[in-house]
């Protein structure tokens, strides 16, 4: 498929937030034991190792600065932080050329 790469952010923001969000839920289970670790192997450029929490939390950053860079803002909802994010006009955006 063609196209620009711009979705892949959001994607990779809503699958570590998932795994995440799942991986408290699950630790919180009676017997569970499973270590807070990714261990990488493939991309020089980054950490050997780093906790997958610690992952989701610098995601989180990322996408708060995202969010409140480009009209967003924090906001409570039922006493948990959350963000309404702006809506925007949808545009076609331009294909990269390979």
């Amino acid at each position: 498929m063609a196209g620009t790469r711009r979705r892949c952010n959001a994607a990779t923001a809503g699958a570590v937030t998932g795994a995440n969000t799942g991986f408290k839920k699950i630790s919180s289970l009676q017997g569970f034991n499973m270590p807070d670790i990714f261990f990488n192997n493939t991309r020089p450029q980054l950490p050997g190792e780093m906790k997958v929490s610690d992952q989701a939390d610098l995601l989180m950053r990322v996408c708060e600065k995202v969010i409140l860079e480009n009209g967003g803002k924090r906001i409570t909802i039922n006493g948990k932080p959350g963000y309404r994010i702006k809506l925007q006009e949808p545009v076609i955006a331009e294909f990269l050329i390979q």
